[in-house]
């Protein structure tokens, strides 16, 4: 549950551990746990050379380690881990409610936050929000494919660069607005319009090494 070391030692102690007899009547007492036979069920040391099989109830959250104390309950020959009263293994807290394959938390408002670090990991995930806001110094994403559906999106920013193997823009109308200059640096450039290519400026220089030619029908010059 914490780890394929902690699992390992975990078989091999139950292999060679005693499970002594549960009273019968209902008691409350504290053990340690000696070992983990799967992740709901531990060998529990509950007095001077007494271990017991108990299973983690549903409302102890916190998975018991080895190590650890825990709250018991007996009732009819069956025992229940309560709960954890102090850690004492050095594996990352996990948190997780026995038999359940889903885990939904509710509340108004809801804070996860990590002072170092956060991780998450799923083989798949889905966010639904009908407002989202990221406020991050750097963004950095791998991906094979990237996917946005969007009616709209605007773009704010003070410098972009965008390196691509191949780029391709395919659109209705597209409208292209600068200010300053625009300065394109290509090895070739090449054109092709099915209608009509219009070109307006106050002032146009065309400046050729070798040759400049015109291959039309027709060319008027006025």
């Amino acid at each position: 549950m914490n780890g394929k070391t902690e699992e390992k030692k975990s078989l091999d102690t139950v292999e060679n551990a005693r499970v002594d007899a549960l009273p019968v009547a209902n008691t409350f007492s504290t053990g340690v746990v000696k070992a983990l036979v799967t992740e709901s069920v531990a060998l529990v040391s509950s007095g001077e050379d007494e271990q017991i099989q108990a299973v983690r109830a549903a409302g102890c959250v916190l998975a018991p380690s080895i190590g650890d104390t825990v709250a018991l309950f007996i009732c009819d020959g069956n025992a229940h881990i309560l709960s954890v009263l102090e850690r004492c293994a050095d594996y990352p807290a996990q948190i997780s409610v026995p038999g359940a394959e889903e885990l939904e938390v509710t509340a108004a408002a809801l804070k996860l936050r990590g002072e170092q670090q956060m991780h998450l990991e799923a083989p798949a995930m889905s966010v639904s929000a009908r407002k989202l806001t990221s406020l991050v110094e750097t963004v950095s994403q791998t991906t094979q494919k990237f996917i946005l559906n969007a009616a709209k999106t605007i773009e704010n920013v003070t410098n972009k660069m965008t390196v691509a193997g191949t780029l391709t823009t395919t659109a209705q109308t597209r409208t292209t607005k600068v200010k300053g200059v625009d300065t394109h640096d290509v090895g070739s450039l090449i054109q092709k319009v099915e209608s009509v290519s219009s070109h307006r400026s106050d002032v146009t220089i065309m400046t050729a090494k070798n040759d400049v030619r015109i291959d039309a029908e027709r060319v008027s010059v006025s």
